[in-house]
């Protein structure tokens, strides 16, 4: 076993590792990502890069997994909100939302990945690592939603399934801050609040679907408001001071 300053050490190595390789992606895409790019931007030498790596799809695995994992742990978090079924719900759009504001070099690497089907040749071992992180944060939604269906706060129509709703939210979320990576495109849409325009877009949905309480009957945002003082307060703190800055 090493010595707890060397498993310090290679843990330090590895996420300079991570931190180069993704902004090597997020600046030349998949074929700009190249391991002896890596190793010019870190203070280390190609061989000790291979030492923690075998190969560019190992890293691209290493990301994926790295934002997979911290969004997942947003998701947990969020899930343990004192409320009723939506108003954990809103937490879990709540902990999506300070994600993506917080880590957004994150989001856009992860859907770079996904989006050129490059995990298929990664092992299937490191994938499935990945592939259980999404499945978590999809299962603790669905689970949600089947507690309102149990206390009857949701009636969902015929052919629609906890799973399905869950899958509808997360495109919602997801394809909206894809869409928010670029200001310029949304200030051609005439988008002025992204953000509020999620929140809204997400409450009309559950509204539609007839979600009691219904927000004509509650305050949603001021639920959001309470999950991010109680759930994040500070990584909310961090939000609040990069928008000041």
């Amino acid at each position: 076993m090493a010595a707890p300053w060397k498993e310090r050490e290679l843990q330090r190595r590895e996420e300079e590792i991570l931190r180069v390789a993704r902004q090597l992606l997020l600046d030349h895409g998949y074929f700009g990502m190249t391991m002896d790019r890596i190793a010019a931007g870190i203070e280390y030498s190609k061989g000790t890069l291979y030492q923690h790596f075998a190969s560019k799809e190992d890293v691209l695995c290493a990301l994926a997994l790295e934002s997979e994992v911290k969004r997942k742990e947003f998701f947990e978090r969020a899930a343990q909100f004192s409320g009723n079924a939506r108003e954990r719900m809103t937490a879990i759009g709540a902990a999506y939302e300070l994600y993506f504001r917080l880590h957004p070099t994150y989001f856009r690497s992860e859907q770079m990945i996904h989006s050129q089907e490059l995990l298929t040749k990664i092992s299937q071992e490191r994938r499935d690592q990945v592939m259980v992180c999404g499945a978590r944060c999809h299962e603790l939604m669905t689970g949600i939603i089947a507690d309102a269906q149990t206390a009857r706060q949701l009636h969902l129509p015929g052919g629609m399934t906890p799973g399905t709703l869950a899958f509808i939210l997360w495109s919602l979320t997801s394809g909206a801050y894809l869409n928010m990576a670029d200001p310029g495109h949304l200030e051609q849409m005439g988008v002025v609040n992204a953000i509020e325009a999620v929140r809204m877009a997400c409450q009309t949905l559950l509204d539609g679907l007839g979600w009691r309480p219904l927000s004509s009957e509650h305050d949603y945002f001021a639920v959001a408001s309470r999950a991010y003082a109680e759930i994040f307060p500070k990584e909310t703190a961090e939000v609040f001071l990069a928008a000041n800055r």
